[in-house]
């Protein structure tokens, strides 16, 4: 585990201390948990997002498009 240090405004901080002494925990396990929470919540928009986009090229084969493309720009 890496230590980090990180400033945030008085409000904020304690906000955080009373909410890690009513849950029981400290206040760098409640951070880890918020910042768990963010990331697990960003993946799942972006698969969602793949899965959405999956599929919508239907002008023949993708791939040997994207090469023609590249052909063009390296004057092939």
């Amino acid at each position: 585990m890496i230590k980090t240090v990180i400033s945030i405004e008085d409000d904020i901080k304690q906000w955080i201390d009373i909410k890690a002494q009513k849950d029981g925990t400290s206040m760098t396990r409640l951070v880890e948990e918020a910042l768990r929470r963010m990331k697990a919540q960003e993946e799942a928009e972006f698969a969602q997002l793949l899965s959405k986009s999956s599929g919508i090229w239907t002008a023949g084969e993708g791939l040997a498009y994207q090469q023609e493309l590249r052909d063009e720009w390296e004057g092939r």
